[in-house]
């Protein structure tokens, strides 16, 4: 469990400021999000996460047509 949490810490700090996208437009639309009634319960922020919510999506579809 220690190995987990120190690979999460190195790996979190060497993606500090190197983040893709731009920070400042997260962090408007998560203001806008937690003002809302109803926020989404997922929400694929960015190109890579829809890609991967996109990959993942046809896996479960080839899944269910297996």
């Amino acid at each position: 469990m220690k190995t987990q949490k120190v690979w999460f810490i190195t790996g979190a700090s060497a993606l500090h400021g190197h983040q893709p996208g731009d920070p400042k437009k997260f962090a408007s639309v998560m203001i806008q999000l937690a003002n809302t009634e109803h926020p989404p319960v997922h929400l694929p922020v960015g190109q890579d996460t829809i890609a991967m919510y996109r990959s993942n999506a046809a896996k479960m579809a080839r899944e269910i047509e297996a």
